[in-house]
């Protein structure tokens, strides 16, 4: 029964039929969380080459302890067991408290770490021109990438296993492993033979662009659904599928074709363990929907996270070029410096189409819940 106020009365009803009542969903905040903090570290070296060229080399990391994690569903069946296959979810599916509907929570019980080299060169204005490149390689590794918001970030899984967050440590949902910017500017040269309208007219151009390139963020290859059957009431419950070892995950030409595709999906099966194997005997095999039984001596276990890991798959790259194009007018008679310039831009010049990589709730589940396609 619930109860409402009418006309001053506090009447108890029993809903109409199909409808019910909802199970009160409690939130969940650390009560004595660890202390956060986050560890910094930089060398950087620079050499001037010559009066008007330089470059530098420098290392950063950092390492963050005690982040935060924060999910849409605590009150799913737990615990799970971590086995030399991956953690494995018990037989019988039952939540924390049948009571109680979803249990959003809060902790501080992560990781991260970052490594990066960064590389520039310097050229300042002489003989006409002037150049900046700067190359980044760099590595992000965490156990979880979302602030207050479980889902930040549109490629990355947004209610993880807060029980055992170790279990998909990987890449950064924001991780770009290299990264290459240069920008150019020429000032053409003007004909000393010129005079007059012909000088006004060459004089003062100047070209110039700026490109850009780094590797793709990464992605989460799932299982879309409840295959472990969790009962994980937050936003996008998942499943982790197995690689299958030495399949290249990416259709490279994925722009052909009226329905573009980026992910192999052919590199990818339900999760198997071995028969042998004593994880066996905990599995359940919910991939009714399966196309073709397990391989051969190995059997599947729907309730297995498995070993494609969280972040194993690089999206698209982005490759980008800007153009401008200035021509300086100079007013002597007006003053020394006033300068009435022309400027063309022209942004993506090659028109070049840059894609984000499949997104977990959308693009990147390659099987269903039942093991289908």
């Amino acid at each position: 029964a619930g109860a409402f106020f009418q006309g001053g009365e506090n009447l108890l009803v029993t809903p109409p039929d199909p409808l019910q009542l909802g199970k009160l969903s409690p939130s969940i905040i650390e009560t004595h969380p660890p202390r956060n903090y986050l560890l910094q570290w930089n060398l950087n070296v620079q050499r001037q080459i010559t009066n008007d060229l330089s470059i530098s080399a420098g290392y950063v990391g950092s390492h963050g302890v005690h982040m935060l994690i924060r999910g849409d569903d605590a009150n799913m069946s737990s615990p799970a067991v971590q086995t030399p296959e991956g953690l494995l979810f018990p037989k019988t599916t039952q939540k924390i408290n049948p009571a109680l509907g979803i249990m959003r929570y809060v902790y501080w019980g992560t990781d991260s770490f970052y490594d990066a080299m960064n590389i520039n060169i310097d050229k300042k204005m002489s003989h006409g021109l002037q150049f900046q490149f700067a190359y980044t390689w760099a590595k992000s590794i965490d156990d979880n990438s979302s602030t207050i918001a479980g889902d930040t970030f549109g490629n990355g899984l947004n209610s993880l296993y807060h029980f055992a967050p170790k279990s998909l440590r990987g890449l950064s949902d924001f991780n770009v492993g290299q990264n290459i910017a240069v920008n150019v500017l020429y000032a053409l040269p003007t004909p000393k033979s010129l005079n007059g309208f012909a000088k006004a007219a060459v004089g003062g151009w100047q070209l110039g662009t700026i490109m850009k390139y780094n590797n793709g963020v990464p992605t989460t290859v799932i299982n879309n659904g409840d295959p472990a059957l969790l009962s994980n009431g937050g936003a996008d419950p998942f499943g982790i599928p197995d690689k299958i070892p030495g399949c290249d995950p990416i259709i490279h030409n994925f722009i052909g074709g009226t329905k573009p595709r980026y992910i192999n999906a052919a590199c990818y099966r339900n999760p198997t363990v071995a028969a042998s194997s004593p994880t066996a005997a905990g599995c359940v095999n919910n991939f009714t929907g399966a196309a073709a039984p397990a391989p051969a001596g190995r059997v599947y276990c729907s309730n297995l996270v498995g070993n494609a890991g969280r972040n194993t798959l690089i999206g698209p790259k982005l490759l980008n070029f800007d153009f401008v194009a200035t021509k300086n007018n100079y007013i002597r008679k007006i003053s020394e410096t006033f300068n009435v310039q022309f400027r063309a831009e022209i942004f993506n010049i090659f028109n070049r189409s840059n894609f984000n990589p499949p997104e977990p709730a959308n693009g990147a589940g390659i099987f269903v819940d039942d093991g289908s396609a």
